[in-house]
């Protein structure tokens, strides 16, 4: 998609994609998923941090899969985009 923006394409189609952002999808996910108040609160603050640039350690074991600190660098890259801003 950004690739197209640097070229003379005059359509793009995406097959694949929330249209989201991925933090908005990751939360939704989230409220899914957990149960628990206290930690459906600490993984939105996790989240929330990783939004603003920075990793997350000390992760409760419940949480790991969805915080691993291996995929916080993605997380915090991929945070950064917004598909609506992106194609409009």
């Amino acid at each position: 998609m950004l690739a197209a923006g640097q070229t003379n394409a005059t359509n793009f189609i995406s097959l694949s994609g929330t249209g989201y952002p991925v933090q908005d999808v990751i939360e939704a996910d989230l409220n899914a998923r957990i149960t628990n108040k206290t930690e459906l609160a600490a993984a939105k603050l996790f989240l929330i941090a990783l939004e603003s640039g920075n990793k997350v350690k000390n992760i409760p074991d419940d949480l790991k899969s969805s915080f691993a600190y291996n995929k916080q660098e993605l997380y915090i890259s991929w945070m950064k985009y917004d598909p609506m801003i992106m194609v409009a």
